[in-house]
């Protein structure tokens, strides 16, 4: 069966084969790379955001924090934050991986596009500079065609994906199992909904691993000896 690549680029193939107006072109590219700006947005505010609870759930945890308003009435019992904070942590983490993909499928369709409508343009990869510069895939494609240097720091380059989307989504998962074992230990805080909360968390979590599990720059690998399908050594394949 073909991959998410192989079907992308059918589908662009189909589609700007025939007679597509210029204008069409050239407006589909610049909506396809404000989505890239809008998915990485999304991504790093669902990363933000898993930060900002897990720091309101230590300040719960450790009663630094006694009462808050919610709605202008004081809420004296903030248990449901400890409860709640985890499920919302996982379903941010299914978010981040969804952006995740989005962008990864948005950087592929542009390229595509490009490889069809502009070869020559495509041929020279300078198409890569109209990716913007905080897709993560945009930044790996760039860093690795453009500098020549050793093998290792290619890899390097490559590493850019997993830094920027993995770890902080490892991160998030080592705070999920401290937040449950936390709430065990918390008296004022009812078994059932501690097993509701984390089969509700477990979910997403599995939900969120396996979107990106398989994930990486579309049409090439870190560990290819760069010469598949003619192209030059360090030069990703199309």
């Amino acid at each position: 069966m073909a991959g998410d690549d192989e079907r992308i680029r059918r589908s662009v193939r189909a589609a700007f084969g025939g007679d597509v107006s210029e204008d069409f072109v050239l407006q589909f590219l610049a909506e396809l790379r404000t989505n890239m700006r809008d998915s990485e947005r999304g991504r790093r505010r669902a990363v933000s955001l898993i930060v900002a609870l897990a720091a309101v759930f230590e300040l719960v945890n450790r009663q630094a924090v006694s009462e808050a308003s919610l709605l202008s009435f004081k809420v004296s019992s903030l248990g449901f934050v400890l409860l709640g904070v985890p499920v919302l942590i996982a379903y941010l983490l299914y978010e981040a991986a969804a952006y995740t993909v989005e962008s990864n499928n948005l950087h592929w369709v542009h390229r595509k596009v490009v490889e069809k409508r502009y070869p020559t343009a495509a041929a020279s990869d300078v198409d890569l500079f109209a990716i913007p510069v905080d897709d993560p895939f945009g930044q790996a494609m760039r860093d690795i065609r453009f500098r020549r240097r050793s093998r290792l720091l290619t890899v390097a380059a490559w590493m850019r994906f997993p830094i920027l989307v993995i770890v902080p989504a490892v991160a998030a998962y080592a705070f999920e199992v401290y937040a449950f074992v936390q709430l065990l230990r918390h008296d004022r805080v009812s078994l059932a909904l501690i097993v509701v909360a984390a089969s509700a968390s477990f979910v997403l979590l599995v939900l969120s691993v396996s979107r990106v599990a398989t994930e990486g720059p579309h049409g090439g690998a870190p560990w290819s000896n760069g010469k598949r399908a003619g192209h030059p050594r360090d030069v990703p394949p199309v």
